[in-house]
């Protein structure tokens, strides 16, 4: 799985492994830029898997019960609140991915 949660890293919230981007932060980005554009701008290629992963990790809620603490701009976060970030990326996956 490239999608880790640990309280030594971005302070444990979801993220792709052996990255500093938060799930959060890869929803709103890709979101904001475009899935090409993203991945530019992070040189993420040939990781586009990962992207892919933390939106579907995203897009199912696995972070309930499993992270540390949940992203920072999601609702679920009590912190930082913000947006329902699954919803986003279920709208990305179906655009990106199921095309």
């Amino acid at each position: 799985m490239a999608i880790l949660s640990d309280k030594n890293h971005v302070g444990g919230k979801p993220r792709i492994e052996g990255h500093r981007l938060w799930v959060s932060h890869i929803i709103a980005n890709v979101a904001d830029q475009g899935l090409d554009e993203y991945i530019d701008d992070f040189e993420l290629h040939g990781e586009e898997h990962k992207i892919r992963e933390a939106i579907e990790y995203c897009m199912n809620e696995n972070c309930v019960g499993h992270a540390v603490t949940y992203c920072q701009d999601c609702n679920k976060c009590k912190k930082f609140p913000g947006e329902d970030l699954w919803k986003v990326a279920k709208e990305l996956y179906e655009k990106y991915f199921l095309e």
